[in-house]
């Protein structure tokens, strides 16, 4: 199930009047590859997850949990218009770059919302929540999911990282994943993972970043230059597309995991 280059950036305008808003998805992956680390396999996997969902019912409404500066949920707010999105996040210091992004790409569907995952959920609800990378940083994990459940009015979809069951109970790997990325945790297991989300039905479960490519792409995006990056933006686009397979592995060779769940159930 690898993920066309043409899905991380249309090939042809975009179907919009402005000029500034067709050229947004191209200038949006830009910002993306130039964050470096981990954020180009976030992007694709997020994108690969809107679309699946998408192919399954409409989706109108969308609410991103924790996106940080946001460019991946700016990125599918251009190119999808007749979607709205609501992009939270607790650092409001990266709420402001996606604020000024918003604003230089004319992004008229996408809007700025406080939200706390561990208090009651308000009355609205989204066809599609999406977390990247937020639930391993909650002690009360579970609480936040069922919030997340219960805000999806179709669709839930979290990214995180993945370990294995024997390092949930290490704590050499708690405690070093709480000094290197401020982890609670130092990832989650599919057992934990769908434990986290049995109030819905599981569409798929799936691994993510996988060795050695995974590994050898991230290092390659932070040790070359912007100029070096945009040269073979083509070739690392296709490389990361790579990453979006139908496959779970059990092993220390992944380094993620990402659940899709249907609410409609629940």
């Amino acid at each position: 199930m690898a993920l066309r280059s043409r899905t991380l950036v249309p090939a042809g305008p975009h179907p919009v009047a402005d000029e500034v808003r067709a050229r947004a998805p191209a200038r949006l992956v830009d910002g993306v590859l130039r964050r470096r680390k981990w954020s180009l396999h976030r992007h694709i996997h997020l994108v690969s997850a809107f679309e699946d969902a998408r192919t399954r019912s409409e989706i109108t409404t969308v609410l991103a949990v924790g996106c940080g500066a946001g460019l991946s949920e700016l990125y599918l707010a251009a190119c999808n218009p007749g979607v709205a999105f609501t992009l939270t996040d607790f650092d409001t210091g990266r709420l402001r770059i996606a604020q000024r992004w918003v604003h230089d790409n004319k992004l008229d569907n996408v809007e700025f919302a406080p939200l706390n995952l561990l208090s009651p959920p308000g009355p609205r609800r989204y066809d599609l929540v999406t977390s990247t990378e937020v639930l391993e940083h909650i002690g009360r994990d579970q609480q936040a999911a069922s919030h997340m459940v219960a805000v999806a009015a179709k669709f839930v979809w979290a990214l995180v990282p993945s370990c294995t069951e024997e390092a949930l109970t290490d704590p050499v790997s708690c405690a070093a994943s709480w000094r290197s990325n401020e982890h609670v945790r130092p990832g989650y297991t599919e057992r934990t993972l769908s434990a986290l989300f049995e109030q819905g039905r599981k569409v798929w479960m799936r691994s993510c970043y996988f060795g050695p490519e995974a590994g050898y792409l991230r290092r390659l995006l932070n040790t070359a230059t912007d100029e070096q990056i945009f040269a073979s933006r083509q070739e690392i686009l296709e490389a990361a597309a790579g990453d979006v397979r139908d496959e779970l592995r059990h092993d220390n060779t992944v380094q993620g995991i990402e659940i899709l769940v249907d609410t409609r159930s629940a």
